[in-house]
């Protein structure tokens, strides 16, 4: 029976290896790449949100009436 109180207990058998270092572990090497990927992702977004903010038409004035497609044409009223 196998113990779980006991870490590693298989059924294969012991290759006498020891537990890796987090050094020997890592998959790759120690660096600024994520850093960088991060960085520059955000640089762009704010670069896309300026290029928008500058380009983009502003929202309607709250003064001006807008047309519909369904609004009735209507004379003018005449003074008579």
């Amino acid at each position: 029976m196998i113990d779980p109180n006991k870490p590693n207990q298989t059924n294969e058998p012991d290759t006498g290896k020891s537990e890796l270092s987090p050094n020997e572990a890592r998959q790759s090497e120690r660096g600024r790449g994520l850093i960088y990927v991060l960085g520059g992702g955000l640089v762009l977004a704010l670069v896309v949100w300026a290029v928008m903010e500058l380009f983009a038409p502003k929202g309607a004035s709250p003064d001006v009436e807008t047309v519909t497609e369904d609004a009735e044409q209507v004379a003018p009223a005449t003074d008579q």
